[in-house]
């Protein structure tokens, strides 16, 4: 059934991806963009969050709603990082092609690398 969708946990200080019992954390601090995307897989629509996280390598987490505990990531999310859900409400709805939106960008960080489908 292809790879194991992470778990994901997230509160105040950031999130956590669990794996076969190996957990990886992101603190909000080093997310340095956030983009929403939403894939027609024919049977169903899944939306896809991309998160960049900033650092040595700009490392890429790629998140589909079906990750266990997706859902519990938004409010932490939007608190940490002051981000409006509306765009990502729109991308739930929109019906037409996946247009990548930008939900959060790291204000002194310059991101020159495009997400895919950009």
């Amino acid at each position: 059934s292809g790879p194991s969708l992470p778990t994901i946990a997230a509160d105040a200080q950031g999130f956590s991806l669990t794996v076969r019992h190996r957990t990886r954390t992101v603190a909000w601090e080093v997310v340095g963009r956030i983009a929403a995307y939403k894939l027609d897989l024919k049977s169903h629509d899944q939306v896809v969050l991309l998160i960049q996280v900033a650092g040595l390598r700009h490392e890429k987490i790629v998140l589909p709603q079906d990750c266990p505990g997706f859902a519990g990531l938004f409010g932490p999310m939007e608190q940490a990082l002051g981000i409006d859900p509306r765009p990502y409400l729109e991308v739930m709805a929109a019906s037409v092609a996946p247009i990548p939106t930008v939900l959060y960008l790291r204000p002194q960080d310059v991101v020159d690398e495009p997400f895919p489908g950009e």
